[in-house]
């Protein structure tokens, strides 16, 4: 439990904070709260931010490393889920 009294469970974690990722994420416990998707700005493929593609690659790759897949990215945006996730949710869809 967390000062709170909220258990540490996220469902979706949107971080936009205009460059300041990197400091968000030295204060966010990952491990802690284990949120089940997340969706960051990551410009590290963008071709016109090159000042933070180091930065954004550390961040993506901590994110990784803590267990989540990247199941969608593009020049800005980066979309992770806990590994396993997705695919367990497609296996239980019904179509």
């Amino acid at each position: 439990m967390t000062d709170l009294g909220l258990a540490p469970c996220l469902d979706l974690l949107v971080v936009d904070v205009e460059g300041m990722e990197d400091e968000v994420f030295a204060g966010f416990s990952l491990e802690k709260w284990k949120p089940k998707a997340i969706i960051v700005e990551l410009a590290d493929l963008h071709p016109d931010l090159k000042t933070t593609r180091r930065a954004d690659h550390n961040i993506g790759r901590r994110i990784k490393d803590a267990g989540y897949d990247i199941i969608y990215k593009d020049h800005i945006n980066t979309f992770f889920v806990q590994t396993g996730l997705w695919e367990r949710r497609l296996e239980s869809a019904e179509f």
